[in-house]
């Protein structure tokens, strides 16, 4: 019933709303938590101050982690949230659920409190304890199509006479005044109060600010455990790992190798560092976005914010990878089979590619972490199996190489005489890999190659769907979360 109704007046920027779910931001500070929900609405920065205090959130635990919060501080947190707006209309589902009798009578004071202000406020619950609180009740039941009906809409007296021992079976098999009880602004029960001043919602860039500062707060909170996990580990730890393991393990006769393990680890640290961008925040996406978000500006921002760390992890990487090679080969010309700066030229392009291409499985997994995880390896084996260094024999020029890597030449079966040619299957697949572009762009700032006029062609081809994939994943990510918001949402999931 509550999606039916969002869906219905979720258009009007008066509508508050406290889901079941958290739906809230769990390494965000509490108070941080209120002010970015009413600066994402336009509301005034004052406002949060108030709502925390319309609600008694206590202050000594304003700092604290939402993820810290208990379950009684956590619902009083997402009613500050949605108090911030001023909502003519805030509907509450099952706000006393988790917690304690004495807490959701709490609770539900400060729920009547707040509707005696001004306003409209419409409470789902299967608790008819709650009842008391309410000045008007109506009671919805699925009939024998599973169509939900309007079986009473009166006070809570006149409820309770018509079934004295809590049965609502005793309301009887007709719809009240024998209509349907389909949810609508004119339907009894929907009309509510005038609606106070609404703030006017920020524009695509206002909103697009105010998600780069959160994710900033997010970034930069001074909890160690948060800051190591969210920007130590992907940006320091993860290039430091594949800068010496791979530095130390290729020696200087496979610097073909070297090069493609480079864009490897590239690939994955970047699609690592977006993977969990949108999954461990989906819940309060969905709010978010049923009520005030923009689409378009919350991927932008994610993208934004994901690129810069994206490039300075491939900086790191490049460096750490240049001291490994430098301080174990004897020959430093020898170590490296490209300039340090022409290697950036090709690795950051396939970092803030392989960016965009986490925040796409991370769209695709919705709010399932395990689908997330699986889906990584996948898309990082194909980017080895359908590469031409397992393809074909190594140690090639970039043109003998990519002689035969490409769908007009690959035959669908080698011959007797050809045998090392790759199949056409596996060559149409390597197409669709970070891995092929990234080795062309690599082995074409080789300095053990020639033709200089046939490269630079390969090189901004390369070079070109790089930069068009770092735009095209982030905006495939954002028609997925469209399509699922649009045709795949189900209620309570």
């Amino acid at each position: 019933m509550i999606f039916v109704l969002l869906d219905v007046v979720s258009r009007h920027p008066w509508l508050g709303y406290v889901a079941q779910n958290a739906a809230l931001h769990a390494d965000l500070p509490a108070e941080k938590m209120v002010a970015f929900a009413a600066a994402l609405r336009g509301t005034a920065e004052g406002s949060r101050m108030q709502a925390l205090k319309e609600v008694d959130f206590p202050e000594a635990r304003r700092s604290a982690l939402c993820r810290e919060l208990s379950g009684g501080e956590s619902k009083r947190l997402r009613l500050a949230a949605e108090l911030v707006a001023a909502p003519g209309l805030l509907v509450l589902d099952e706000p006393g659920s988790g917690l304690d009798e004495g807490r959701e009578e709490g609770m539900m004071r400060l729920v009547q409190q707040r509707a005696r202000r001004g306003g409209t406020i419409l409470m789902v619950t299967h608790n008819l304890q709650l009842l008391k609180y309410c000045d008007r009740v109506l009671v919805v039941k699925k009939d024998e199509n599973l169509v939900g009906q309007l079986f009473f809409d009166g006070p809570q007296q006149e409820l309770l006479q018509r079934m004295p021992s809590g049965n609502f079976d005793e309301l009887g098999q007709q719809p009240a005044d024998g209509k349907s009880g389909h949810l609508s602004e004119s339907s009894p029960g929907m009309h509510h109060s005038p609606a106070p001043q609404s703030p006017t919602r920020p524009g695509f860039f206002g909103q697009l600010f105010q998600i780069i500062n959160r994710e900033r707060a997010l970034l930069f909170h001074p909890n160690k455990q948060t800051l190591f996990r969210r920007l130590l580990l992907p940006v320091v730890v993860l290039p430091a790992f594949f800068a010496g393991a791979i530095g130390a393990s290729v020696s200087r006769l496979e610097l073909e190798m070297l090069g493609f393990l480079s864009i490897l680890a590239c690939i994955w640290m970047g699609a690592s560092l977006s993977l969990m961008a949108i999954v461990d925040e989906r819940e309060a996406y969905d709010h978010e976005r049923l009520l005030f978000l923009r689409m378009g500006s919350y991927v932008t921002a994610k993208m934004t914010v994901l690129s810069i760390l994206a490039i300075v992890q491939c900086l790191l990487f490049s460096a750490l990878l240049l001291f490994v090679r430098w301080t174990l080969s004897s020959d430093r010309e020898d170590a490296m089979f490209y300039h340090p700066f022409i290697a950036l030229a090709c690795l950051v392009p396939v970092s803030l590619a392989a960016a965009g291409l986490g925040l796409l499985i991370s769209a695709l997994s919705r709010r399932s972490r395990p689908a997330a995880n699986f889906i990584l390896p996948l898309v990082m084996m194909a980017q080895i199996v359908f590469s031409v260094q397992i393809a074909v024999p190594g140690n090639l020029s970039l043109k003998e190489a990519y002689r035969d890597f490409q769908l007009l030449r690959s035959p669908l079966v080698a011959d007797s005489e050809q045998v090392s040619r790759p199949s056409f299957t596996v060559v149409a697949a390597s197409y669709f890999t970070l891995s092929r572009y990234g080795d062309i762009a690599l082995r074409s700032f080789s300095y053990h190659e020639k033709n200089p006029v046939d490269h630079q062609n390969r090189q901004r081809t390369a070079l070109g769907v790089l930069g068009a994939l770092s735009v095209v994943l982030p905006t495939l990510a954002a028609g997925l979360l469209w399509l699922q918001e649009r045709y795949w949402t189900q209620p309570g999931h």
